[in-house]
């Protein structure tokens, strides 16, 4: 049953009982209004995991110590051994510290999305310059193919507006209004073709003579500087050689001997010329290095223009064949077919025109670099890294608190620091000789003791962060380590009563800093004779019942 009222909301009688609502919409009704909603998340992207979700159960995890798990060794968290319940956890811890934003999951959605758009504007600009790259040339072989079947009286145009142009009046004209061309145009057309076509054969042939004399300087001018290095490292033992300067006030090699410093009855000049080839050697070295690039640069423009030639032949092809169709009675082909095929060619190519021309290139580019800065900006704020760093700052904060609350403790290991180990869902304590796990720490005491700091420090976190976890911890019997005997439970008085104490002033102290905002319940056998713990007593279970006898 869930009912929600102001803070005058009684208890029910067991008549006015009824069932609302089910576990699903109770769990996204309270998460709503402790602003949790269903949030869900996304590995990273190369992560192999599926995408998961964190609510209102998730974050009830943090909110209870049953008596089992109060004082395990092992286990640190509420239900921590069921399967799936560590991993989940471990993911949700870094977001209930703050470290990962809820709109997480929603921004890996958008830069998935963001690299498919940006992939697509690349090949849809890629597309469209190398459409443009060739689009003079097939135009002008177009236009070359319309004269040539008497579609048209200009066989060439002088730029690309003016080609579009004449083809856009003969793409929309009716064959009705087009003259064909006399014998002797479509000649002088061929003819005319033919030597763009051996023109732009003897330029392939020449370039293509180029790219290969380019790559053989560029393979033995690479044995060449493999030689020049051998030699070099050969003679680099002579920087090993002690300053003659520093040692006879004199810059003058060829007078002492190159091993001991010794002066040499006979001058040998061997060592400085030497020395000098090896300066010779290391220059012409820098100066490969440095002719690497542009002889990559000249490469490509070869490559480029040898590209563009073969584009600008097989146009000049397509316009021969062309010729050839019409000229040849044995294909059968009627002029006013042979028209209609070059008019469905024009009305393709022109439609794909639309997509070459300046402007739309432009706005191809600015798309795509506008889905690259998006790409980018998404990068920046999915960063795995900077996140790291996040929960490494969060958790590094609630080491401080936790070292703090186990010194008061006085735990075993205390001093040393104590801190959450998230790969693990364990505590660590640092000593000098290592670390050491919750499990290695020992007693009972102890492991109870550790269980309490970590969920006072995570709690006074999320209290302080305004983080979406109930504003609520209950344990039960956090004291069951003072209690040697059936006589001291029924007491209420435990066998060390100074460190009950002050585990109980701990937890009210920590209440106490962030009221109103967090309460700690505690089922437990203590009773202790203060003041300010009988007055945070609500119910006695020796005396009063869970349930209302009322009800039974």
């Amino acid at each position: 049953m869930l009912e929600f009222g102001g803070d005058d909301l009684d208890g029910f009688q067991l008549r006015d009982l009824e069932v609302n609502t089910d576990s699903d919409a109770l769990r996204s009704q309270v998460g709503l209004r402790i602003g949790l909603p269903e949030v869900r998340f996304e590995p990273s992207l190369y992560s192999s995991r599926p995408a998961y979700s964190i609510g209102l159960g998730s974050a009830a995890l943090f909110c209870f110590q049953g008596q089992d798990e109060i004082a395990n060794k092992s286990l640190l968290f509420h239900r921590q051994a069921e399967r799936g319940i560590d991993q989940t956890l471990k993911d949700s811890v870094p977001f209930f510290l703050g470290a990962v934003q809820e709109d997480q999951a929603t921004k890996r959605a958008q830069l998935r999305d963001a690299r498919r758009d940006l992939r697509r504007a690349e090949l849809t600009l890629a597309d469209a310059e190398s459409n443009a790259q060739t689009t003079d040339i097939t135009l002008q072989a177009l236009l070359t193919e319309a004269h040539t079947a008497g579609m048209t009286d200009r066989p060439t145009s002088p730029d690309i507006r003016t080609a579009v142009a004449v083809l856009s009046s003969i793409r929309f004209s009716s064959p009705k209004e087009l003259d064909r061309a006399s014998d002797l145009q479509a000649q002088d057309a061929r003819r005319e073709i033919e030597g763009q076509r051996t023109e732009l054969r003897r330029q392939l042939k020449q370039l293509l003579a180029e790219r290969e004399l380019l790559l053989d300087f560029r393979d033995g001018e690479g044995s060449y500087q493999q030689s020049v290095a051998l030699q070099t490292g050969r003679m680099t033992s002579l920087d090993l050689l002690r300053n003659r300067e520093e040692i006879h006030g004199s810059d003058d090699q060829a007078g002492y001997c190159p091993v001991c410093n010794q002066e040499l009855s006979i001058p040998d000049p061997a060592s400085n010329q030497l020395e000098d080839r090896l300066r010779e050697l290391r220059q012409e070295l820098v100066a490969l290095a440095a002719a690497e690039p542009n002889r990559r640069a000249a490469l490509t423009r070869l490559e480029d223009a040898i590209s563009e030639s073969r584009a600008q032949l097989q146009a000049v092809d397509r316009a021969l064949e062309t010729i050839s169709l019409r000229a040849n009675d044995a294909m059968a082909v009627s002029d006013a077919e042979n028209r209609e095929f070059i008019r469905g060619r024009i009305d393709a190519i022109l439609g794909r025109h639309s997509y070459t021309d300046d402007n739309h290139l432009g706005l191809l580019k600015s798309q795509a670099e506008g889905a690259t800065a998006r790409v980018i900006a998404l990068e920046q704020e999915l960063d795995d890294d900077e996140a790291r760093e996040e929960l490494t700052s969060k958790l590094v904060a609630l080491s401080r608190d936790m070292t703090a609350f186990a010194k008061r403790l006085e735990l075993e290991h205390a001093e040393n620091g104590v801190r959450l180990d998230l790969a693990k869902l364990t505590v660590v304590v640092d000593t000098e000789t290592g670390r050491i796990p919750l499990h290695g720490i020992g007693s009972a005491a102890n492991s109870i003791g550790y269980h309490l700091v970590t969920h006072l420090a995570l709690h006074r976190f999320f209290t302080r962060q305004h983080r979406p976890v109930p504003r609520f911890l209950m344990l039960d019997q956090p004291t069951q380590a003072y209690y040697e005997s059936e006589e001291e439970k029924q007491s209420g008085r435990p066998s060390d009563r100074t460190a009950v104490l002050g585990m109980f002033r701990l937890m009210k102290d920590v209440v106490d800093e962030l009221s109103p905002n967090f309460q700690i319940i505690v089922s437990d056998h203590a009773d202790l004779s203060e003041e300010w713990f009988a007055n945070s007593v609500v119910h006695n279970w020796r005396r009063d019942k869970l349930i209302p006898a009322s009800w039974l």
